[in-house]
C-alpha cells in the first residue's frame, strides 16, 4: 500500500481508503510502463483484487481537481526511479510477523508510559498498526488477522490518529527491535522527500491522550528516582518528596531494574567520628550517607542518638 500520509492527501474521499492505498501504490508502479492496473498491483500484492484497482483509477479522473493527484503520482514515480530508498520493501513484505508485539510487551509499554493498556481490542489495534507501518501490506495479510478482535482499517487509522506521543515512540522502538531480531538494519519507516502537489492537507496531527494508569506514578521520573536512591536516599524519603506512596516509588525503581534495600539497615557508627564529620568538618547528611553507604534517615537517627 502507498504510505498512509501520502494516501490521505491523494485518495478521493469518496473511495475506501484501504482500497485506494493499494490502487495508488499500483499507480506509482505502472507510471511510464505498459502494465495494466491489475498486473501492477500483482507485483506488490499477489492476492489483491485487480478490478478494485481499475475501479479506483477510473474513478480518479472524474473530477477536474484530481488532475493534480495524477501529476503528483507521476512526480512520486519519477522520484523513486531516481532516488535509492533506505528500505527494501519487498523484503519487508516477506518477513514473518507472527511474533510481532506480544501482549506482555504491549502491557509493559503502557506501564512505562503510565497509560491504561485497554482490552484485547486496543492491543490488536497496536499490533495491526505496527504491522502496517513495518510491512506496508494490507491488514488482511497479517498472520494474526483471523484472531478475535482484529480491527478494521478504519479502526487502525483512528488508533494511529489518537496515539499519545510517548506510546507511539515506544511502539516505534519495539518495531526497530523486531527488525533487528531478523537481521534488518533499516529505519522503521520512511517517506519520500517529494512534494506531492498543491493538495489539501489533512490537518496538523493532534497528540492523543489516554487515561493514565496511576496518576501518582507520573509524578516520579525514573532517572532522578534511581539517582536519588543510588545516592543513599530511602524509598520513603523519595516518596515524601514527591507526595506519593512508597509503593509507587518502589514500582518505579523495580521497572528500572533496581533492587531495593529491604528493611532498616543496621550499622555500627562511632558517635565521636560522626560528630567530628558533621559538626567540625561540616559535612552534610547526604555526604555522610553516601560515604558510609547508608540512607540519610539512618545517619540522621545516629546523629540524634549522638546528641548533635
Amino acid at each position: 500500500m502507498l504510505w498512509p500520509e501520502v494516501t490521505a492527501r491523494l485518495a478521493p474521499r469518496r473511495l475506501d481508503a484501504e482500497i485506494a492505498g493499494g490502487a495508488l501504490s499500483a499507480a506509482v508502479v505502472f507510471v511510464g510502463t505498459q502494465l495494466t492496473h491489475g498486473s501492477a498491483i500483482k507485483l506488490l500484492d499477489p492476492e489483491a483484487r485487480g478490478r478494485q484497482v481499475s475501479h479506483v483509477m477510473r474513478s480518479l479522473g472524474r473530477n477536474a481537481p484530481e488532475a493534480d493527484t495524477i501529476r503528483a503520482i507521476a512526480r512520486l514515480a519519477a522520484f523513486l526511479d531516481e532516488q535509492s530508498t533506505p528500505i527494501d520493501f519487498a523484503r519487508r513484505r516477506s518477513l514473518d510477523y507472527a511474533a510481532m508485539l506480544p501482549r506482555d510487551d504491549w502491557v509493559k509499554i503502557c506501564r512505562v508510559a503510565n497509560v491504561l493498556p485497554g482490552g484485547d481490542r486496543r492491543w490488536q489495534a497496536a499490533r495491526a498498526h505496527l504491522y502496517a507501518l513495518v510491512s506496508g501490506n494490507r491488514l488482511s495479510r497479517a498472520p494474526f488477522a483471523h484472531e478475535p478482535g482484529f480491527p478494521s482499517f478504519a479502526e487502525v487509522t483512528q488508533f494511529r490518529s489518537g496515539l499519545p506521543a510517548n506510546v507511539g515512540d515506544a511502539l516505534a522502538s519495539a518495531a526497530a527491535e523486531f527488525l533487528r531480531g531478523r537481521g534488518v538494519d533499516e529505519p522503521v519507516a520512511w517517506l519520500p522527500g517529494v512534494e506531492v502537489g498543491d493538495l489539501p492537507n489533512t490537518g496538523d496531527a493532534i497528540e492523543g491522550r489516554w487515561p493514565t494508569a496511576r496518576p501518582a506514578r507520573a509524578m516520579v521520573k525514573p532517572a532522578p528516582a534511581v539517582a536519588a536512591y543510588s545516592a543513599g536516599r530511602s524509598v520513603q524519603e523519595i516518596a515524601l518528596e514527591h507526595g506519593v506512596a512508597r509503593q509507587t516509588v518502589g514500582r518505579v525503581l523495580a521497572d528500572e531494574g533496581v533492587e531495593t534495600r529491604r528493611g532498616r539497615q543496621r550499622a555500627a557508627i562511632d558517635p565521636e567520628w560522626l560528630r567530628q564529620r558533621y559538626l567540625v568538618e561540616r559535612h552534610t547528611i547526604p555526604e555522610i550517607a553516601a560515604e558510609v553507604g547508608l540512607t540519610m534517615t539512618t545517619i540522621n537517627r545516629h546523629l540524634e542518638a549522638a546528641g548533635r
